[in-house]
């Protein structure tokens, strides 16, 4: 799926998208540990979190994640959304849950990221 095709689904909103907004999304990865998701090390895929706080844009940076999808209505701080221009990763907030989001996701084609060996 393409960004415009999930924020449609997830009655979503963009704040920033990264300069590839055409590139397809076919993996995604739901935590709000960003322990687990540093240690299913998920690369290329869609970070789905309720997590919003600068470790979070971090952690994405570091697994090689380009897109943030926040659940429960979490908005990032201008800090966080500044941050995401610079190292071109999108965000988007949706007021639906986790739960929601990924079932959602799943039933549109998006499957979930394995740990890579």
């Amino acid at each position: 799926m393409k960004i415009s095709e999930i924020l449609r689904v997830l009655d979503a909103m963009a704040i920033t998208i990264a300069s590839d907004e055409e590139y397809e999304i076919t993996h995604a990865f739901g935590a709000d540990l960003m322990s687990d998701v540093l240690c299913y090390s998920p690369s290329n895929c869609l970070m789905i979190t309720g997590l919003c706080n600068v470790h979070t844009l971090r952690t994405a940076e570091m697994t090689g994640m380009q897109t943030i999808l926040f659940v429960r209505g979490k908005i990032p701080t201008k800090e966080m959304i500044d941050e995401a221009k610079s190292s071109d990763t999108s965000l988007m907030f949706t007021s639906k849950t986790m739960f929601e989001v990924c079932g959602i996701l799943y039933s549109n084609g998006i499957r979930p990221k394995q740990r890579e060996e």
